[in-house]
């Protein structure tokens, strides 16, 4: 909650930490979610144009305190913010032009519609918002009354690509006048209306860039994950948007929804690892394009917030869903962005790729421990000398000083390289090499260590029994008190690590301790866990082998930094 991400599944914690590619909306995302119209070239009276605006339109008005406050998409937001800023009374336009019947926006279509009952003129008049290619293929006349030629069309369409060009959001205005006598309550035959419209004109939209987004985009590149943005906007205004974030913007890494509908599957999965923008693309196209990375082998993280997203969101591997997406789409979402940004998704990968290392970390830590106690009363039988460890010290052990360390390193803050390594193989064992030499290299040998301790001490060092037990058991226990430090990272010496970021850790190594203390030198903890104070020799014997295991964890860390270095150069 912190990052403003809501995970729905706990699974997706780690899904996160594999992601090698998000699927991102521009709107909202990438940018503000703040449109606002900047330009209006009307054809014919700008009052037609304003008539479009405001009535082709899905925002509903809220008066507070008598201000108006507009819900509803961005772009019709500031389509009816524009109009109320020109003076025109949104009220006095309801009454004159009560509303019939609405066609919502969708993608495939990318236009909406509004028929409304022209309370004036008589009739039923058809307002229509929305693709320029879309609308102007429509149109039959123009603003002035005079017919809308190929030359004067071309000539629109090519205005509209100017302003896309220049990163702008541009939708067209039209509509067309009906009589009466039509049925306006079927939705399924609406559609047929749109056509032989009157065009109005142009408007230019503009949604500024989120001020976080570049440094989000640097960040979550390096970690090896990539970005693709998915917009239904045009090609030009997209490539503008995309060139300044830094995607790759040649012909042959943007694809449209057209062609998206013209390539196979197969064809689509080949042109894949290319592709940085896709444009003017629908539902569909998004579940296609998740299909065609994970065919890749790609992680997939695909955001949406339409009804008609959960499909694809459901597909991916980690579904995201936007603050304003709807219920549905929640539902099928992994994870939920209560603000919209790209960034919490990225704040999210570096957390799933932390709760892996950290489930790592407690695993060798666990593991490399559980076998010491076993083979030391393994080799009291074998030998028939008495038990090393009460059953007692064993569970004061394995409950209070080993247990809190474990637990602690649940809360590892995260290593600060975290965001600069590739993401997490699909099927990534938790325990990898270098955890293996661990649990099964170091941990075997420290334990014959501390058998050859036990029996020297036992037979040739003169120690009475509860002496031996003591020291073995303070042995056992500051052990892995100590070499935790080591295992905070596999990847950087324990001299150059941030041994007091985690508190957790650091007041489990403090209460172990001092656990271990009352067991010694508190003669109540004596009588309970038959044990003996040791003196100055004695400690120091136990802390050699903490600092030997210590020694032998920094051997194999630098072996392996070693040969990934020796990888790396003979990759280049």
């Amino acid at each position: 909650m912190q990052q403003q991400g809501l995970v729905r599944r706990p699974v997706a914690a780690e899904t996160l930490g594999s992601t090698t590619i998000i699927c991102t909306d521009k709107t909202g995302t990438l940018t503000e979610g703040v449109m606002k119209l900047e330009a209006l070239a009307p054809d014919g009276l700008p009052a037609d144009a304003h008539l479009v605006l405001a009535l082709a339109n899905e925002a509903i008005i809220e008066h507070r305190e008598g201000q108006h406050v507009i819900h509803g998409e961005a772009t019709d937001r500031a389509k009816l913010a524009y109009v109320i800023g020109t003076g025109v009374g949104i009220e006095e336009l309801a009454s004159r032009y009560p509303e019939r019947a609405v066609l919502p926006f969708d993608m495939v279509r990318k236009y909406v519609a509004a028929f409304r009952q022209d309370a004036v003129g008589g009739g039923v008049r058809c307002f229509v918002s929305g693709a320029p290619e879309v609308v102007l293929a429509r149109a039959t006349e123009q603003g002035k009354g005079g017919v809308l030629t190929p030359e004067l069309r071309a000539s629109w369409v090519a205005d509209a690509e100017r302003l896309a060009a220049q990163g702008y959001r541009v939708i067209a205005l039209a509509d067309r006048r009906l009589p009466e006598g039509h049925d306006f309550d079927d939705g399924a035959k609406l559609h047929k209306f749109i056509h032989e419209l009157t065009f109005r004109g142009l408007a230019a939209l503009r949604d500024p860039i989120r001020s976080d987004v570049p440094e989000t985009l640097a960040i979550t590149r390096r970690a090896g994950v990539r970005i693709m943005m998915i917009t239904g906007d045009h090609r030009l205004t997209a490539v503008a948007i995309g060139r300044e974030l830094g995607f790759r913007t040649g012909e042959e890494n943007v694809v449209d929804g057209t062609w998206l509908d013209q390539t196979s599957d197969a064809a689509l999965a080949a042109v894949m690892p290319h592709i940085d923008i896709c444009v003017r693309v629908n539902p569909e196209h998004k579940l296609r394009i998740v299909k065609a990375l994970r065919a890749n082998g790609e992680a997939v993280a695909m955001t949406g917030d339409g009804i008609n997203d959960a499909p694809a969101l459901k597909a991916a591997d980690i579904g995201v869903a936007v603050g304003s997406a709807t219920d549905v789409t929640k539902e099928a979402a992994d994870l939920v962005l209560l603000n919209d940004s790209l960034t919490t998704i990225a704040s999210a990968i570096r957390e799933g790729r932390i709760a892996f290392d950290n489930i790592r970390k407690s695993t060798v830590l666990l593991i490399s421990g559980s076998f010491t106690a076993f083979l030391l009363v393994m080799t009291s039988l074998v030998f028939g000398i008495p038990l090393p460890l009460t059953a007692v010290q064993i569970l004061w052990g394995n409950l209070i000083v080993h247990g809190l360390p474990t637990f602690a390193l649940a809360f590892e803050p995260g290593e600060s390289d975290v965001m600069q390594r590739p993401p997490i193989r699909r099927g990534e064992p938790v325990l990898d090499w270098l955890s293996n030499a661990i649990v099964l290299g170091i941990a075997p040998l420290r334990d014959a260590v501390l058998v050859t301790v036990f029996l020297w001490l036992y037979w040739y060092g003169g120690y009475a029994l509860d002496y031996v037990r003591t020291i073995i058991f303070a042995m056992i226990s500051t052990g892995s008190l100590f070499y935790v430090f080591s295992i905070k990272s596999f990847r950087r010496p324990i001299w150059r690590e941030h041994l007091l970021n985690n508190p957790f850790l650091v007041a489990s190594i403090a209460v172990g301790l001092a656990m271990i203390g009352l067991a010694i030198y508190v003669p109540l903890f004596n009588r309970f866990l038959a044990t003996v104070p040791l003196s100055f020799l004695e400690v120091l014997l136990v802390l050699s082998l903490a600092m030997f295991n210590i020694v032998l964890i920094e051997l194999v860390k630098l072996y392996a930094r070693t040969r990934s270095t020796q990888v790396r150069l003979a990759q280049t």
